[in-house]
């Protein structure tokens, strides 16, 4: 059985951010028509980026996919373990 295009781009944000696991990386992936793809990534990877330059390392790990065709639309939300806890979910 192949792998849904959820685990797909779970694989793909953690093979560029963090191969190894070292940041203790979560990646939630959810859809409704897997079409449209609503992404949470939460890891200490982010500490010193700035909105901007977290999503575009996690895109870097998506972009083949988006020009491929494979991925039309992503919602991307970047955390750092801190920010999650303290419930910054809001992305500013």
């Amino acid at each position: 059985m192949s792998e849904n295009i959820s685990d797909q781009i779970m694989k793909k944000i953690r093979f560029k951010i963090d191969p190894d696991d070292f940041f203790s990386t979560q990646i939630k992936v959810d859809t409704a028509d897997n079409i449209h793809f609503q992404v949470v990534v939460i890891s200490e990877v982010f500490h010193s980026l700035n909105r901007v330059k977290r999503q575009q390392l996690v895109y870097a790990g998506l972009s083949e996919a988006i020009i491929g065709g494979e991925l039309h639309a992503v919602e991307l939300r970047t955390y750092t373990p801190q920010e999650w806890m303290n419930g910054k979910n809001n992305n500013e």
